[in-house]
């Protein structure tokens, strides 16, 4: 967020800096993001990717890097009398707008602190408008990779009479009771807003203003979208975000029939 910002004034001229950091490091994350998420092909890596794609989960993930979130989520789900895996999908989502939180406070506290206004202070709102795509757009894998883990289910059965459960705890059987209550009314529609609705919010601000991309206001808010691209390829980003979650997709739909399949 700080690159993004400083960058944002250097390009305007309102300060001396590079302008390609930020660029650099929406690349970096991208290309660590898909890393990852190949590590949810369950296959025998080589030791040394194996230990790269340990590694790169560690610089994209908050799931694993911080803390010990299984047992987290275990304490909150006896608090809430909540199976943990319908706990970590509620959780998972909210950490966005936790994150946003924290930031949203930290700027009132940075300006009170310079003594500027956050009234109608234009600022102070491209500033928060900027740590909110930034943060969205780094959780946002994580986010759907949680929702899409409520599909993850195996036949436990026979073929010829299959009895599906969920991955992620066998003693939940899917598609009812319990289960199919926490899809239809949190996994779906939390799949809709972070796969489809924010990124064409996202895009129908750029596409609104992509006469006007370089202009102060726009640029401000929006610079880490489409920093680095064409005016004409403003759109790109979303191409990739896409990409994602339809890799996401694969992985655990395909896990259905074969690795082989997810492989391919």
């Amino acid at each position: 967020i700080k690159q993004t910002l400083q960058e944002s004034h250097a390009l305007l001229g309102l300060e001396n800096g590079k302008i390609n950091d930020a660029a650099l490091l929406r690349i970096f994350t991208n290309f660590t993001q898909i890393f990852v998420l190949i590590m949810g092909v369950p296959i025998s890596w080589p030791n040394l990717v194996g230990s790269s794609l340990s590694t790169g989960s560690k610089v994209t993930s908050f799931d694993s890097a911080v803390l010990s979130t299984d047992c987290f989520f275990l304490l909150l789900a006896e608090f809430f009398d909540v199976r943990p895996v319908f706990m970590k999908t509620l959780v998972v989502p909210m950490v966005p707008v936790i994150y946003v939180m924290f930031g949203f406070l930290f700027w009132i506290a940075r300006f009170l602190c310079k003594k500027k206004s956050i009234v109608k202070n234009e600022e102070f709102s491209q500033n928060v408008i900027t740590t909110i795509v930034i943060i969205c757009y780094n959780i946002q894998p994580d986010v759907i990779q949680t929702c899409f883990s409520l599909f993850r289910c195996q036949n436990l059965y026979r073929d010829d009479s299959p009895l599906l459960f969920l991955v992620e705890d066998y003693d939940v059987q899917c598609w009812e009771g319990e289960h199919l209550r926490w899809v239809l009314i949190f996994a779906i529609p939390c799949l809709i807003l972070w796969a489809i609705v924010m990124p064409g919010i996202v895009l129908w601000q750029l596409r609104k203003n992509k006469q006007d991309l370089k202009a102060p206001d726009v640029w401000k808010k929006y610079c880490f979208i489409y920093n680095g691209y064409r005016n004409q390829k403003y759109y790109w980003e979303m191409i990739l975000m896409m990409a994602k979650v339809i890799l996401i997709s694969v992985i655990v739909f395909s896990a259905f029939s074969s690795v082989n399949l997810q492989i391919y």
